[in-house]
């Protein structure tokens, strides 16, 4: 999902066993992860149905960091996640409690939650995806790669902005670009572009969205 550490572990992803593939939900959930961040969603979603089958397979500590982690990519790959959806995953995230000092589950289950929170940002639930924003910054606190803490942070300031709370959007701004990547840095464009059309900055929101890529935009937000 991060754009360096894919760089060095997708290739090989290749040399496992082809069995492997449709057998061991870790490793088909990897290949879903890859699928989505190069923006081949059919692939992906033939990888998770395979991780998910084999889910039941995995011992119960992996299963509780496997899981969240699956649900993440399902929303991921879903451009308008229905309410019951949302509401699932949701369900899953608040009944998965990370051991003490167990980073891999924090950041799985943190994952969840950013993921669950731009869902419902795409159905224009600004309250909803700020609390679940929140939720997501609490758990990758406790365990998680910065860039994704930083993604979050980035994801809870456009929700903030939309909310019309510029101040908040302004400071979380400035947190997430310190460990970004560049998906990261264009979530906070969008969200200071936005902050600035309800100040009336029209300038400043075009420097934002001028700064934005062109084309797609990635599945992995």
């Amino acid at each position: 999902l991060l754009t360096g550490p894919a760089t060095r572990i997708e290739p090989s992803l290749a040399t496992f066993p082809a069995g492997r593939f449709g057998s061991d939900a870790a490793v088909a959930g990897a290949l879903a992860a890859a699928g989505l961040r190069t923006g081949d969603v059919r692939a992906a979603g033939l990888h998770l149905s395979n991780a998910a089958d084999s889910l039941r397979r995995c011992a119960p500590a992996q299963r509780r960091v496997v899981a969240p982690w699956l649900r993440a990519l399902e929303l991921g790959g879903t451009t308008e996640p229905p309410p019951d959806l949302l509401a699932d995953c949701a369900a899953l995230a608040e009944q998965t409690s990370p051991k003490s000092g167990d980073a891999a589950e924090s950041q799985a289950i943190g994952l969840l939650w950013s993921a669950i929170g731009v869902g419902w940002l795409t159905r224009c639930a600004i309250g909803t995806a700020a609390g679940d924003f929140r939720r997501a910054l609490q758990r990758l606190s406790a365990g998680g790669d910065p860039q994704f803490r930083a993604r979050a942070a980035a994801w809870l300031a456009v929700a903030e902005a939309l909310g019309g709370d510029v101040l908040s959007a302004r400071d979380l701004t400035d947190q997430a670009v310190e460990s970004a990547d560049d998906l990261t840095r264009a979530v906070a464009d969008v969200a200071c572009a936005n902050a600035a059309l309800m100040t009336d900055d029209l300038a400043t929101a075009r420097g934002h969205l001028d700064r934005l890529p062109r084309g797609p935009a990635p599945r992995t937000a």
